[in-house]
């Protein structure tokens, strides 16, 4: 096998895994799941005592341990 030829089928290679990349990496969605992920996005603002108060316990516990 010659140098081009190596070097040739190492660009296609590449070429190709980038290929599997992208088609790994897109992710694509139905006009319903596209309204479905948007909700989820708008909702994401809420409150939530619950994930606030662990937060506040483990900022505590960590602050404990570190003393």
């Amino acid at each position: 096998m010659s140098a081009a030829t190596s070097h040739r089928d190492e660009g296609i290679a590449a070429d190709r895994a980038k290929e599997i990349l992208a088609e790994h990496e897109t992710l694509t969605l139905t006009p319903r799941d596209w309204e479905a992920f948007l909700a989820a996005l708008d909702d994401a603002d809420r409150p939530r005592p619950r994930l606030a108060a662990a937060a506040r316990r483990y900022q505590k516990q960590r602050h404990r341990d570190a003393g």
